[in-house]
């Protein structure tokens, strides 16, 4: 649904067909809650800035693992099952999305979309990341090349 020759921007939505046929019911549920925020702005004559970060990393204030820090501690003990699916993947860490959501209020003449993501790498550029940072833990080495176009963000 997208030129990969061309990066990812604020002008770029998730594609709904895309989401229904592969059941990413979450991205599905953000794409369908954006729009209908800005659709309702819209109608209201009110302001909206909305702030789209990627992958969330870093500490959480819940003790229970968020989805994005599960799904990497999986792939830190070796499973490999939803990373062969996910291919390439942006993240941010949370104090990176919290300054974010400070700056655009700070400035009245925010507006819009803004992309908020740090990196986009794929599953051996993370592995090996991780391989070296938790050099003890059995993290995969290789991923299997995946036939799907992988995306940039122009942040």
């Amino acid at each position: 649904d997208f030129d990969t020759n061309v990066p990812l921007d604020e002008s770029s939505w998730s594609s709904v067909q895309l989401c229904e046929t592969l059941k990413i019911w979450y991205a599905l549920s953000k794409t369908l809650a954006e729009r209908a925020a800005w659709e309702f702005c819209k109608e209201n004559k009110m302001d909206l800035v909305a702030v789209l970060p990627s992958f969330i990393v870093g500490p959480s204030l819940s003790p229970d693992l968020c989805t994005t820090a599960a799904d990497v501690l999986r792939l830190l003990k070796g499973e490999r099952e939803k990373f062969q699916w996910n291919g390439r993947m942006g993240y941010v860490h949370i104090d990176d999305v919290a300054l974010c959501h400070i700056l655009v209020y700070e400035h009245e003449q925010a507006f819009g979309r803004y992309i908020c993501s740090s990196i986009v790498v794929d599953n051996n550029e993370l592995a090996s990341m991780l391989s070296a940072r938790y050099p003890t833990l059995p993290v995969p080495k290789r991923f299997e090349a995946l036939d799907r176009p992988y995306y940039e963000l122009n942040t």
